[in-house]
């Protein structure tokens, strides 16, 4: 947009579509989709259809572009209103913060496999945007087609039938209009077109998907980005009710189908189940003793910045509860910008500590109900492994580790093994980039070692050390793909050691554990081994329904009987908030009965959607 601050280049909009983007524009594209993406997000979580009750593509990617919206508006300060609209007119500065905003939002909001790639596009897009010029018909193609390149190299063993097919073949649509010479309404239509026929066709190129009659759920999402930029392009005012319809809208779920069955994760990887830099300067706080049941978050704005001030906030904040991390720092105005997290029992004086400094917006407050995040060094004693609140080592120790759990009890064992800080979450639950970096920053460590715990959570883990930039501390990713994994990684660390060092030990412990999961169908399906009715026990081991039956117990003990080899010495139960105690009674006996040479541990994890995990060593 070389040319964009010209005062002697005048964006007409008296009638027909646009001819080049702005700043506004984009804007509007983003909010546009976020609204689009919530709206169709339990269907797209539906297309995600292993039947089992975690489907998150949909929330993943609209939590995604929330934070992109949310990123749009801590740039307000900097030119960008609070309502979406650009303060100055559009000038080359606007769209530079604006495309800058979208990047940065992307990289740090990004959840699950599905947001990683779709914020990989996005970021794509934007640099290109902010860099090349004006925003026409030529320099848009040339942004989607480094956009669906981008995702591509994000993606170890890209696959097609994928969300990535999808941009790919949008990218390529639009180019070959821009070469033909078409404005960029016709250019964005044949993206949009292409997009809708990429996500139809995936069922041919990945059978699995035509096997349970539904298209890739990532792949339906992204569509609906084209959606929102052709109502941009062609002027549909925002409050029309048809706005966010559209060719890839009104196909959902339609002609795309919910018929059941097994797809895939929006991943860009058939296995059966769902970097950057970041730019500024982000500092963490992590303290506090005094406990709480809730937690409060918000995003801390300031027209100035008084330390005085400031360090007045941190010690209330440091005596009203605790689990304390202050994320952020000056604008560019001289201003300043903070993400606020703490657990405590005053909500009231937590938030109006903040008032002393400036606005506190986005404020949300959570009944924590025993999810705890706590602070200890890994390797260190288990004394106090149940208490809610441990008190942080005062001595950094070489390496710290952040794990990922979901249930009172694994949270609680995590940090008995020696986690320096749990963040809550897991399937169906995926944390942000942000959340990871925050619990980094709030390690007492030169290094860190990062495990995720789960397939869908690894893409973002290895987006946290870009986010952080250079400098201590190392981060590094042991990519665990499951709690139990993660566990046996934990029992190997040693805190004198490097992160390095340590990285490469627990890759092997948790390499020697095989995972496996007892959960219900939510709907009817199909695998190998025969049909599947809803409410059948599904036994799952690596991605694949193993056994199917009526009966949790049998369902059990077969799937242990098909994993189990004769160096197996122990086998671990880590029951569920659904799980039964009557018939998790029953599980114990029968595996100590059928494999009388096997250890059997039973623990409480209270995980959700999954009754059972399990464990062998």
């Amino acid at each position: 947009m070389s040319d964009v601050g010209d005062s002697s280049v005048v964006h007409d909009r008296s009638g027909g579509p646009v001819q080049w983007l702005d700043a506004n524009d984009l804007i509007d594209v983003i909010r546009r989709f976020a609204v689009s993406l919530e709206l169709r997000r339990t269907v797209l979580d539906d297309l995600n259809v292993f039947p089992v009750p975690d489907g998150d593509t949909g929330t993943n990617m609209a939590s995604t572009v929330q934070a992109i919206c949310a990123s749009l508006d801590i740039d307000a300060g900097s030119g960008v209103d609070a309502g979406g609209g650009v303060v100055d007119g559009g000038d080359l500065n606007a769209m530079e913060r604006t495309c800058h905003a979208i990047a940065h939002g992307s990289l740090m909001g990004a959840r699950g496999n599905s947001g990683v790639i779709l914020s990989q596009i996005l970021r794509g897009v934007a640099q290109t945007l902010a860099s090349a010029g004006r925003a026409d018909a030529s320099v848009v193609a040339h942004a989607l087609m480094v956009g669906a390149t981008g995702a591509y190299g994000a993606v170890g063993r890209p696959v097609e039938g994928t969300i990535l097919t999808v941009a790919r073949e949008a990218a390529e649509a639009a180019a070959v209009a821009s070469e033909a010479g078409a404005g960029l309404s016709a250019v964005v239509r044949n993206a949009r077109d292409a997009a809708v026929g990429a996500v139809a066709r995936s069922p041919e190129l990945l059978p699995v998907l035509a096997r349970a009659g539904v298209v890739d759920a990532g792949g339906a999402g992204l569509a609906l980005l084209f959606d929102a930029v052709v109502d941009v392009v062609d002027r549909r005012p925002a409050n029309d009710p048809d706005t966010h319809g559209g060719e890839a809208a009104d196909r959902l779920p339609g002609a795309w189908g919910l018929s059941g069955g097994i797809g895939t994760g929006a991943d860009g990887r058939a296995d059966g189940r769902a970097s950057g830099q970041a730019s500024g300067q982000a500092g963490g706080q992590a303290g506090g003793q005094a406990g709480g049941q809730y937690e409060v978050m918000f995003l801390l704005h300031a027209d100035r910045i008084d330390d005085h001030r400031f360090d007045a906030f941190r010690t209330t904040w440091d005596a009203v509860g605790d689990s304390v991390v202050i994320v952020g720092g000056p604008n560019p105005d001289g201003g300043g910008l903070w993400n606020c997290h703490i657990h405590t029992d005053d909500i009231g004086a937590a938030i109006e500590a903040a008032l002393d400094i400036g606005r506190p917006t986005q404020i949300r407050v959570t009944d924590l109900a025993a999810q705890v995040t706590a602070s200890r060094p890994c390797g260190q004693p288990a004394s106090g492994a149940a208490t809610p609140s441990a008190i942080p080592s005062a001595t950094p120790s070489a390496t710290a580790v952040v794990a990922v759990a979901n249930g009172v009890g694994l949270v609680s064992i995590m940090r008995a093994q020696g986690a320096s800080q749990v963040v809550v979450g897991g399937q169906g639950a995926n944390p942000s980039t942000g959340q990871l970096v925050a619990a980094v920053e709030a390690c007492r460590a030169d290094g860190v070692v990062l495990l995720p715990d789960n397939p869908n959570i690894v893409a973002v883990a290895n987006q946290v050390a870009a986010a952080l930039g250079e400098g201590p501390p190392q981060v590094v990713v042991v990519p665990t793909r499951s709690v139990v994994a993660g566990l046996a990684a934990l029992t190997v660390c040693d805190p004198d050691a490097s992160a390095s060092d340590n990285a490469a030990a627990m890759q092997i412990a948790a390499d020697s554990v095989v995972a496996a999961e007892i959960t219900r169908a939510i709907r009817a399906s199909t695998c190998d081994g025969g049909p599947i009715a809803v409410g059948d026990w599904l036994g799952v081991a690596d991605g694949v329904v193993e056994v199917v039956g009526t009966d949790p117990v049998d369902v059990v003990v077969k799937l242990v009987g098909r994993l189990v080899h004769d160096h197996h010495e122990l086998v671990t139960v880590f029951a569920g908030e659904d799980s039964d105690q009557l018939v998790t009674a029953s599980v114990e006996r029968a595996l100590g009965d059928v494999h009388p040479q096997l250890v059997i541990e039973v623990h409480h994890g209270g995980q959700p959607l999954y009754p059972y995990l399990i464990g062998l060593e």
